[in-house]
């Protein structure tokens, strides 16, 4: 799923503001914040708020 999906997919029937979490090394979106990623194991996590 890309940035843009998850963005759509959490904004549909939302007026409020929408956060998140991405991976900047493999793009993974993430449920939640935390320190590593999952998938590949960086530190780098983005964080994006609209």
């Amino acid at each position: 799923m890309g940035v843009l999906d998850a963005v759509t997919e959490r904004v549909a029937g939302r007026s409020d503001s929408v956060s998140l979490h991405e991976c900047r090394d493999c793009g993974v979106i993430l449920e939640s914040a935390g320190p590593v990623c999952p998938t590949c194991g960086s530190t780098e996590i983005a964080y994006y708020e609209w």
